[in-house]
């Protein structure tokens, strides 16, 4: 029954141009619909790379205080944190990781290459608080601190 209506449709082709054009703009709408559904579903479920399960994000408004006063209370934060036996680790970070549609670019150039990337910074011990598995190389640590360079990992 398909193929006879397919071909009552092409033999009329003239006549039905507007309606094979809609069938034809409609398949492609569906299809287009069924490429984005899958895309977003494979990237749902892929790996994030980090587990955030049992992590905690502290936000501080650190634009009205002055630099040296910074320092201080980041100080007391980690003094109070250590006191509770129920944090296991803290480390300072500042990206938005939790944040979707944040970002923190940020330029880089080495051998006259420019390239610009995804560059939230944290401390020595972000990568046990958020559980990341290095692929290859090491993540950086207190001797990184008095290097002329900043680090990247």
């Amino acid at each position: 029954m398909i193929k006879q209506m397919f071909k009552l449709i092409w033999n009329r082709k003239r006549s039905n141009f507007l309606m094979m054009t809609g069938i034809f703009i409609s398949f492609f709408v569906l299809f287009m619909v069924m490429v984005t559904i899958n895309y977003n579903l494979n990237n749902y479920t892929k790996p994030l790379g980090f587990n955030y399960k049992n992590v905690w994000k502290i936000g501080v408004d650190w634009k009205s205080m002055p630099g040296d006063e910074v320092k201080s209370k980041l100080q007391q934060i980690e003094y109070i944190l250590r006191a509770f036996p129920e944090v296991e680790s803290y480390a300072h970070n500042d990206g938005m990781i939790f944040m979707p549609g944040s970002s923190s670019n940020r330029g880089y150039k080495y051998n006259n290459i420019k390239s610009t990337c995804e560059s939230p910074s944290g401390g020595d011990a972000f990568p046990q608080v958020m559980d990341f598995k290095m692929v290859e190389g090491r993540w950086f640590d207190k001797s990184d601190n008095a290097s002329s360079k900043e680090p990247v990992v």
